[in-house]
Formats: C-alpha cells, sequence, structure tokens
C-alpha cells in the first residue's frame, strides 16, 4: 500500500489493484466453414446484427464475412464488458417449451438441468416450471403440454418471454404436417410478435430422421419473416447440439421478456 502526502495534515492511501486476466473463449463451431443451403440467404436467417451467426446450421456456421478491424475490436470490448459484467450481475430470462406430444420436451429440459437422459419420461399434463442456472444466467423455462386439448394454452404462456422454443419430432414424419401447422398458428398470434423462435428437431439419432434442411423445408420456417428463427438438429439421448442450443438461449437471455 502507498500513501499520497497532501500537505502536512493528511495522507490519502491508494492500493495496488489485482491484475485480471480474461479468458479467451474458443469454439470447435467455427473451426471448419461450411456454407449453409440458400434459404439461408433471407436477412431471417443470416443478419451479422441481431446474431451471431450467419447461418443456423450447427457445427458449420462462421463468423459474418463483412467483420475488419473495427468490428472485431467492438466485439472484443464487448466480450470484456460482458465477462465483467458476469462477475458482479446475474441474469434471468423466461423460455417457453412447446410442441406435440411425444416430440421430447420434458426430456429436453431434463437433459439441460442435469445431463441425465431417461427413456421412461410421462407426457406433460397441463404444463410445468423449471427454474435451472446456467453460469451467470437463470432460466425459467415453461413446459407446456403437447396433446390437442392443452394446445390452446401455448399462446398464454408464450407471451413476453424472452424465446420460444418450438420442438419437433424430427424422425416422426407423420407428425410433421401437424406439427408445422400448430407452429404458424401459434406465430400468427399478435401478441406474440417479434419474440424469436428456436425450432429443435429431436430424436437426430434415429434413422430416416430430418436434418437442418429438411426441417425448414418441411415445416415451412423461411415462411416466417417478422422475428428472428433458428433451427437446429439435437439428440437429447446422445446429448447431440444440446451445447449450441445452450448457446443460443442464453445469447437471448438479454432479449428483455415482460410477462
Amino acid at each position: 500500500m502507498v500513501f499520497l502526502l497532501f500537505g502536512p495534515v493528511f495522507a490519502l492511501p491508494v492500493f495496488a489493484l489485482p491484475v485480471f486476466t480474461l479468458p479467451v473463449f474458443t469454439s470447435p463451431v467455427f473451426a471448419s466453414p461450411v456454407f449453409a443451403s440458400p434459404v439461408f440467404a433471407s436477412p431471417v436467417f443470416a443478419s451479422c446484427r441481431s446474431h451471431p451467426y450467419t447461418n443456423a446450421l450447427p457445427q458449420s456456421c462462421y463468423p459474418c464475412s463483412g467483420t475488419n478491424k473495427g468490428s472485431e475490436m467492438f466485439a472484443l470490448v464487448n466480450r470484456i464488458l460482458d465477462w465483467f459484467k458476469s462477475l458482479f450481475w446475474k441474469e434471468e430470462m423466461e423460455l417457453t417449451l412447446v410442441g406435440l406430444q411425444y416430440s421430447g420436451k420434458t426430456t429436453f429440459v431434463n437433459v439441460i438441468a442435469s445431463g441425465q437422459f431417461s427413456e421412461d419420461m410421462i407426457p406433460t399434463v397441463g404444463f410445468n416450471m423449471r427454474k435451472i442456472t446456467k453460469g451467470n444466467v437463470t432460466i425459467k423455462l415453461w413446459d407446456i403440454g403437447g396433446q390437442p386439448r392443452f394446445r390452446s394454452m401455448w399462446e398464454r404462456y408464450c407471451r413476453g418471454v424472452n424465446a420460444i422454443v418450438y420442438m419437433v419430432d424430427a424422425a416422426d414424419h407423420d407428425k410433421i404436417e401437424a406439427s408445422r401447422n400448430e407452429l404458424h398458428h401459434l406465430l400468427d398470434k399478435p401478441q406474440l410478435a417479434g419474440i424469436p423462435v428456436l425450432v429443435l428437431g429431436n430424436k437426430r439419432d434415429l434413422p430416416n430422421a430430418l436434418d437442418e434442411n429438411g426441417l425448414i423445408e418441411r415445416m415451412n420456417l423461411s415462411a416466417i419473416q417478422d422475428r428472428e428463427i433458428c433451427c437446429y438438429s439435437i439428440s437429447c439421448k446422445e446429448k447431440g447440439n444440446i451445447d449450441i442450443t445452450l448457446q443460443w438461449l442464453i445469447t437471448h437471455s438479454k432479449s428483455g421478456g415482460t410477462r
């Protein structure tokens, strides 16, 4: 400790501050750039300002091609500020998880909460609410039943959330049309305008499961132009792409839900 003298009357102590070593984050997501399907040319899927990726394909994303020195420095400053913020402030976000019955919604909640997968899941009756903490973010997650009698509840629980997660059984081709119709019917509600949507095609580990391109086409996601929308193919059983799904969700903790 050092003292600065101000005349003969008093002295102010000056404390040596500790030096922080800033973490450098890297991700295998950016290791192998692969260009996406032309459907991602839509600004809904490729917006450098609204989303950190220029397409929605997992494991084949790459930084925006327009990146320059100024934007790199701006991104670095933002990361530093976010890191300092994470030391002292906690963030909360609210999500609603919907989709047809047996698509794997409750299984997904258990996997991201505890990392545990179970074949013997009981379908949700009505709704469940669970709080999950990941780093400095606390996720309040509403898991809404997918049976026909509960679908009228979806819109009510989707109001004011940070993001809507829509689960699809990518291996059940017979239910894809019904799932598509329910999604578009839900997003037509004016109270839900502008809320980001993450479509998850679950059960990618099963034969004949649709990949991202197949889901985008069969679910007609390119027709959704009034909000940010993203699509990942996941496997709750094998925990495939669960990590990048969590990254997307945590990024949207800053969207500011207002239930």
